[in-house]
């Protein structure tokens, strides 16, 4: 699950066309700001976009991101992921794709 998030997210920084257009079919919490090049997501946007169909729960997913080691990699590749706009709550909050 691990490798499969970091695969989207390496996907969307090198810009691939066709993870670009799953992306902007997709009517949920994940999309583009800033000129299309910042991803903002929700954590079950990301559930729903990518796991829903791999992993049971949303519980779960959330559990796997929280333990995996998905910044460090994305360090490697000059991007991180950050809070974009915090509720309070992990559930509540957005997140984004940062590249640098």
């Amino acid at each position: 699950m691990q490798q499969l998030i970091i695969h989207f997210f390496s996907k969307v920084l090198e810009r691939d066309e066709d993870t670009l257009n799953l992306i902007s079919s997709f009517h949920g919490e994940v999309g583009f700001i800033e000129n299309n090049t910042v991803l903002v997501f929700s954590l079950n946007g990301l559930y729903k976009l990518l796991c829903e169909d791999k992993v049971p729960s949303y519980s779960k997913f959330r559990k796997i991101i929280y333990n995996s080691t998905v910044n460090e990699v994305l360090q490697k590749l000059g991007a991180k992921l950050d809070i974009h706009q915090s509720s309070g709550d992990v559930d509540g909050s957005l997140y984004k794709l940062i590249k640098y």
